[in-house]
């Protein structure tokens, strides 16, 4: 089942993600796509002035998340980061890529149905582990 909920984003995540946006979501690819999608989803999204406050099963900048890509059966363990400290070989993913765009501010439990490049993917969002952040 493809849940799809309102986000919840701390405010420095929502400037971050929305500055991004504008610059691409008019691209004819699927950085674009994505990004169109998300500016819509920005649009709807709960807006938290007080990152402590927002829920710690949320997916937000530095969290750790368990995701099943659920047509592989594969599971990635990842963490997303700004771009500045990216690194593929150590899981660390940028919270601008396709990826990390469809994972912001969702829940541990839910399943979202999002655009990669490699074409559409079904993600079950596992764990979600925000010690730290």
């Amino acid at each position: 089942m493809i849940t799809e909920t309102q986000l919840i984003l701390c405010k420095s995540d929502f400037e971050l993600l929305k500055r991004h946006v504008q610059n691409i979501r008019h691209a004819a690819t699927v950085e674009g796509r994505t990004a169109a999608r998300l500016a819509a989803e920005l649009e709807q999204s709960n807006i938290v002035e007080d990152a402590q406050e927002i829920p710690a099963d949320v997916i937000r900048l530095y969290s750790r998340v368990t995701i099943d890509f659920t047509e592989k059966g594969q599971t990635l363990h990842i963490q997303l980061v700004p771009p500045s400290q990216a690194n593929l070989s150590q899981n660390r993913i940028s919270i601008l890529t396709p990826l990390g765009m469809a994972l912001i501010g969702y829940r541990q439990g839910q399943t979202i149905s999002w655009e990669m490049p490699a074409g559409k993917k079904t993600v079950y969002i596992k764990e979600v582990g925000n010690e730290g952040v």
